[in-house]
């Protein structure tokens, strides 16, 4: 036969008789069990998720965080549920964004938003694309908020070191240039444009034959370049013709440059 579940329960009606009621919830008990374990499958697959995830409700208690969300704050999930998301991290800015989406029930979104942690402030200034949802009920009212973020830290200050090397390099009265294994210009500086006479973006694509003729390719730059390429650095002094400077004694040196593999991919030129 089919195992059934059943519910059961006795009360006393008068001293010498009870009423028993037995109720089938087969079919109850097989959707709660169903329901518990979409609920585990669901929280499996988001704390895999590299995103961070937040669910708070509607006075931003945390109500489900994932494992990435625990790892960059540092807290475990224990900790945080049922606390305050600005009791942790406090910030006026952001609880008035809160308050302003679950009271319009709009969403936001932020590139880059800068949040520095109180409780770890070895950190410093970090930058964070986030994004905050509401969560809405059949009729439209919101019932709580959905936090996703994203550190991007890392990207923003590269950038930053990639602009001030940019400014180093332009700044320079050396003429610097990298170039591929192809001899091909990837990059120029602004000494290296005003020797040339050639404008930056023209440079980009060009090889060192056409810009300095097929004899100096061939019989100067060309050896040089391939000793480089099995990662030389190389020294030397040589005459040039500039279409602009004109003739000029040049202290030449090549640098070769690897991937993070190890791979040599190019070569940085120095002329002075």
């Amino acid at each position: 036969g089919e195992v059934r579940i059943v519910q059961y329960s006795a009360t006393r009606v008068q001293d010498n008789m009870n009423l028993s009621i037995m109720s089938d919830i087969t079919h109850p008990k097989k959707i709660e069990n169903e329901l518990q374990q979409n609920r585990k499958i669901l929280q499996a697959i988001i704390d895999k998720s590299t995103t961070q995830l937040v669910y708070l409700d509607l006075d931003f208690n945390f109500v489900t965080v994932n494992a990435a969300y625990c790892q960059s704050t540092q807290c475990a999930a224990d900790e945080l549920i049922g606390k305050n998301h600005f009791t942790y991290f406090p910030h006026a800015e952001n609880e008035a964004i809160f308050r302003q989406v679950r009271d319009t029930g709009q969403p936001v979104s932020f590139h880059d938003k800068p949040f520095t942690f109180a409780s770890q402030p070895m950190r410093g200034i970090t930058y964070w694309d986030w994004n905050l949802s509401p969560v809405k009920d059949e009729a439209g009212v919101v019932q709580g908020l959905v936090l996703s973020l994203v550190e991007t830290t890392e990207r923003v200050l590269g950038e930053e070191k990639l602009k001030i090397s940019q400014h180093i390099v332009s700044s320079t009265p050396d003429g610097i240039a990298y170039l591929d294994r192809n001899y091909r210009y990837l990059m120029v500086n602004d000494a290296y444009e005003r020797y040339s006479g050639i404008r930056r973006e023209d440079f980009i694509g060009l090889n060192v034959a056409e810009y300095l003729g097929q004899d100096v390719f061939e019989q100067t730059i060309r050896p040089r370049f391939e000793r480089c390429l099995q990662g030389e650095i190389i020294q030397y002094q040589e005459w040039f013709t500039f279409p602009i400077i004109g003739r000029r004694y040049m202290h030449v040196t090549y640098f070769p440059y690897g991937d993070a593999q190890g791979q040599i991919t190019g070569i940085f030129a120095n002329s002075r």
